[in-house]
């Protein structure tokens, strides 16, 4: 795994008229920004916290306040291979996590902090996931590559590419645009 300079980060926002804010300092490594629903909270990952946590969201004045941990996967998982990357979140307003170095994608119910499926792919690191399609009804799930020995390349041929998950019986949104 990569090693990285903890809380060296921070959560920026950039409204319409390009005004950058600061909102959070401390950070490690950003991943995973979402809205719920109702554009009322921001759901986001710092990786190495192993932790989706939520803030709530004034869409109005753009601002973040009141963190907290929706799900502790440290707590939650018995293999502790991994950490959370890029999420998403589908109709029903569950999160779906991408959880890197373990090959698997989470779907996360946020109101009461389980994991509801497990999703698991032909190679270990996972890294982000979107709705997609016609319909926004399949899941596209990026994978990395970079960085595996040979033998691992080997032993997981399909690192590094695209996949392309269809019947999972939900949909997802079409993605929010830069109002600038």
């Amino acid at each position: 795994m990569v090693e990285f300079e903890k809380e060296r980060g921070s959560i920026y926002s950039i409204d319409g008229q390009h005004k950058v804010t600061n909102h959070k300092q401390k950070v490690t490594v950003s991943n995973g920004l979402i809205f719920s629903l109702d554009n009322k909270i921001l759901y986001y990952i710092d990786s190495l916290i192993h932790t989706v946590d939520a803030f709530d969201f004034d869409l109005e004045n753009g601002t973040i306040n009141n963190r907290r941990t929706v799900i502790d996967f440290a707590s939650k998982l018995q293999n502790k291979t991994g950490m959370p990357d890029g999420m998403t979140i589908d109709i029903e307003g569950k999160l779906w996590v991408a959880y890197v170095y373990s090959g698997k994608i989470f779907r996360i119910d946020p109101e009461i902090g389980e994991i509801l499926q497990t999703l698991d792919f032909p190679c270990s690191k996972v890294s982000s996931c979107v709705f997609g399609g016609d319909n926004y009804e399949d899941l596209y799930v990026t994978s990395i590559s970079h960085g595996l020995t040979a033998e691992q390349v080997k032993a997981e041929p399909l690192a590094g590419h695209l996949f392309r998950v269809t019947g999972l019986g939900v949909k997802g949104l079409k993605g929010n645009e830069f109002a600038g």
